[in-house]
């Protein structure tokens, strides 16, 4: 009885020492970084073999692979991908062969910092990933580095991309296309859009969907750092610094709003963008609420001929009908650092309140009566002083501070 017990006992060591012990996480520190549930999640690793398991002792080694087998899976999944680099291309669909789909799929790195994906071999003009009509797709700790159009939402796809850095895109970084479509895009970078053939180097794109924004930057774009169409947008706590002009010398815009677009724009840092920091035409509602647009001491854009441009310009140029109601309520806590106007307006009709001081930090430009905050290229009677398109003319010493107090901007445009 005694010799049988020991030698059932030796029998479960012997078996518990041959069972493969659990990987050491992956990610730096060997933590699990961004990546969340990793039990459950179909594994990728660049030293790893697509004749495995998928799990993180036996990973697959392309992503590819790992989302043919999460669409076999017939239940939503998780892609864990490991420390390396890795091709892209992958294409998510909402409806795919046998009632199978990519909705609510979630992929995963470590964390941008360790996790690159490029485009595929052969395709450097094609998107990263693209997200075609899928729902409530997630990407996070990732970098997405080249590519054209490197993360494409379209056609009523929505996702959220989490803690991602899209580096050295051509014309776009990210672009959000089509009615329905809905992008979430959070503690993210943008950065280093580079122009197609000297046209254009888009951080952001949104044309007729729907983007919210929050603790993000994009930074050192060409043209346009956030460019949006008939687009609804929310942003809040985000940096857009530093678009330069494109080879024709053309634009340099932080953010460009048009034809409709309505949106609230809260807490954002636009500085060193060699045109217009926030340019709006023909846009439907707008709330601007605590803007940061600080002068380039020396030039920030290497080589640029200009450092920071007007800061807030709205216009209905080409439009049959101005803007109306459009409130200013200066008071002390946002700041427009400009070498020109801090806010130029053409076609609208005007009126500021809250007038806080004669000149609010800046000197008054030649030919206009102070205070010469709020600059019109239409002679708009802004504040009991008419101004002229003079007075947007002038450059302002990058040694004076030219404050626009502007807590709370209202634009109700009557689109």
């Amino acid at each position: 009885m005694r010799l049988t017990l020991l030698l059932s006992l030796a029998a479960l060591a012997s078996s518990a020492l041959a069972a493969p012990a659990l990987a050491t996480p992956p990610c730096a520190g060997a933590t699990w970084g961004d990546i969340t549930s990793p039990s459950t999640s179909i594994h990728v690793d660049d030293a790893g073999d697509d004749g495995g398991d998928g799990t993180e002792s036996e990973p697959v080694a392309t992503l590819s692979e790992a989302l043919t087998r999460s669409r076999k899976s017939g239940v939503t999944k998780r892609i864990a991908i490991h420390p390396g680099t890795y091709d892209g291309g992958l294409v998510l669909k909402k409806t795919l062969p046998g009632s199978q789909t990519d909705d609510g799929l979630i992929i995963e790195g470590c964390s941008a910092a360790e996790v690159t994906v490029v485009p595929p071999e052969g395709g450097s003009g094609d998107p990263i990933f693209e997200i075609y009509q899928a729902d409530t797709v997630k990407l996070a700790g990732v970098t997405l580095d080249g590519g054209t159009r490197t993360l494409l939402l379209h056609d009523g796809a929505s996702a959220t991309v989490f803690k991602v850095v899209v580096d050295n895109a051509t014309r776009v970084g990210i672009l959000a296309a089509g009615g329905g479509t809905v992008l979430a895009l959070q503690k993210s970078t943008v950065q280093d859009t580079v122009a197609d053939s000297g046209s254009y180097g888009w951080g952001v794109g949104v044309q007729g969907a729907t983007l919210t924004m929050d603790d993000t930057d994009v930074l050192r774009s060409v043209e346009v750092g956030l460019f949006a169409d008939d687009a609804d947008l929310d942003l809040a706590t985000c940096a857009i610094e530093d678009t330069a002009p494109n080879a024709s010398g053309y634009y340099g815009r932080g953010v460009h709003i048009q034809n409709g677009t309505s949106g609230d724009f809260d807490d954002l840092d636009l500085g060193g963008n060699t045109d217009a920091a926030f340019f709006g035409h023909r846009f439907a509602d707008i709330a601007i609420h605590g803007f940061d647009i600080p002068v380039a001491q020396g030039g920030i854009i290497a080589g640029s001929s200009e450092t920071t441009g007007d800061g807030i310009v709205l216009t209905r140029a080409g439009s049959t009908s101005a803007v109306t109601n459009f409130v200013a309520t200066l008071t002390s806590d946002t700041f427009s650092y400009t070498d020109r106007a801090a806010v130029v307006l053409d076609g609208v009709d005007a009126t500021v309140v809250g007038n806080t001081g004669s000149d609010l930090g800046g000197p008054v430009p030649p030919g206009c009566s102070g205070p010469a905050v709020i600059y019109s290229q239409d002679g708009t009677d802004l504040d009991g002083a008419d101004t002229t398109v003079d007075c947007r003319t002038y450059a302002l010493d990058s040694s004076h501070e030219l404050e626009l107090n502007l807590t709370a901007l209202t634009v109700d445009s009557g689109w």
